[in-house]
């Protein structure tokens, strides 16, 4: 049975199903390039456009807000990635002279703009209540190195140990929580990645799911440590896990057959415990989800979102930050005819 109200526009679709509510949007005639984050207000922030993207706030309400950090430079990019409960936004933007930066954006709409030193790209990926900021900068050389910055504007710098020194290595964390906890990967000298978590004082260690030297990508970490991520064994897809406050793993897929090997990739986590994520039917189409609590699996289509073999890309996904902390969803769905759009669902 169908519940709540459901109607349509040109620009605005709603389908209610067994008491979830799907609110499809374009930010503009280009589309939607990527849907990031939402936070527990129901906020959401992405970009849009292609080369010279630009960043969007969307409002509870629906309102939407474009914007590009000031003096970039016009045909360069402005990247969201993250927000906090406060409406401050985080992550990267480009320059005339091809360095990339980090940036927030505050509720009011101020901008304040950083660089890791002598980084020549400075990548925020992640921003707690408090404002401290995670992300993943490099060097000249292609070396990734892990940093924080709090509110104040202090940055330090970090890799995990083990992690390697030649181009394209390094430590990439992507998830910080209240405590000041930070989940990622790091790409060690045998370019092989690990999981690793650091404490707020600094400690780090290794988290390693694939028993067979596959690699390990923690993505998201809640309230409680607890931390949720994708791996893969060798010759498998790529599959979910879940590692406890107390170093317990579950892992998890969607139980569909992939010959693409892209799998189910969890990228998302909430204090309920609730994870959402993409994964990938035997057609190549892509699908969210949701792994509840309770540890049931509920399939995410969008409405509209395409179906079409020939169409590797065409499906629903929901990325990092796409799930807060009511459980309600936020992403993206490319149709057919790769059309892009965002969406939220709401219960």
């Amino acid at each position: 049975m169908l519940s709540g109200r459901c109607l349509m526009t040109f620009v605005l679709s709603v389908a209610c199903v067994y008491a979830a509510q799907y609110t499809t949007f374009f930010v503009h005639d280009s589309g939607v390039g990527r849907v990031t984050a939402i936070n527990d207000s129901g906020v959401m922030v992405g970009s849009w456009g292609d080369k010279a993207a630009k960043g969007f706030v969307r409002a509870a309400d629906g309102t939407i807000t474009t914007f590009r950090v000031p003096h970039q430079g016009a045909d360069r990019a402005t990247v969201p990635f993250a927000i906090n409960n406060r409406g401050v936004i985080t992550g990267y933007f480009s320059t005339t002279d091809d360095v990339i930066h980090g940036f927030v954006r505050y509720a009011n709409g101020h901008f304040a703009t950083f660089d890791v030193s002598g980084a020549v790209a400075t990548e925020p990926a992640s921003i707690n209540d408090a404002g401290v900021i995670t992300g993943i900068s490099s060097d000249a050389s292609g070396v990734w190195l892990g940093f924080v910055r709090t509110s104040d504007g202090t940055i330090t710098t970090f890799g995990a140990p083990g992690a390697g020194s030649a181009e394209g290595q390094g430590t990439s964390p992507f998830a910080i929580n209240a405590a000041g906890t930070i989940a990622g990967y790091y790409k060690d000298a045998n370019s092989l990645f690990h999981g690793f978590l650091r404490t707020a004082d600094g400690a780090i260690s290794a988290i390693d799911v694939s028993t067979g030297g596959g690699p390990t990508f923690p993505y998201a970490v809640n309230s409680s440590g607890a931390i949720a991520g994708t791996y893969s064994d060798p010759h498998s897809g790529y599959r979910g896990f879940l590692r406890g406050p107390d170093g317990t793993v579950t892992t998890f897929a969607s139980g569909k057959a992939d010959p693409h090997g892209f799998g189910t990739q969890a990228f998302a986590l909430n204090d309920r415990g609730d994870i959402a994520g993409t994964y990938y039917d035997s057609n190549g189409t892509a699908h969210g989800f949701v792994r509840h609590a309770d540890a049931k699996m509920e399939t995410i289509d969008a409405p509209g979102a395409g179906q079409a073999n020939s169409q590797l890309e065409a499906g629903t996904y929901i990325l990092m930050g796409g799930i807060n902390a009511q459980g309600n969803l936020a992403g993206t769905l490319i149709t057919n005819n790769v059309q892009q759009l965002g969406f939220v669902r709401t219960h």
